[in-house]
């Protein structure tokens, strides 16, 4: 049960990392485009990057994460075995 609880959470986890990563980006944009009128400093322009590439990092943990949830369940069910055609006698 915990294992598929695990897996389930993995999965909204990536929805949510997936949804920051695109609003980061936006903000980037953004800043980016306010700079490039005079409204921001560059500071700020680097500022929002960095949020930006934090957001890309957790949303490839997050995937990551999932991975390793899955494999878990995986080795649980005993699927892991056949998948790899790893049987005992």
């Amino acid at each position: 049960r915990i294992a598929v609880r695990n897996v389930t959470t993995a999965i909204e986890g990536i929805s949510i990392r997936e949804l920051a990563t695109k609003l980061s980006i936006e903000e980037f944009e953004m800043e980016k485009a306010k700079f490039d009128a005079g409204l921001s400093t560059g500071r700020q322009v680097l500022e929002a990057q960095q949020r930006m590439d934090e957001s890309r990092v957790d949303e490839l943990q997050a995937k990551i994460d999932l991975l390793d949830a899955y494999s878990d369940l995986r080795e649980l069910d005993g699927t892991s075995l056949d998948r790899y055609g790893i049987q005992f006698d």
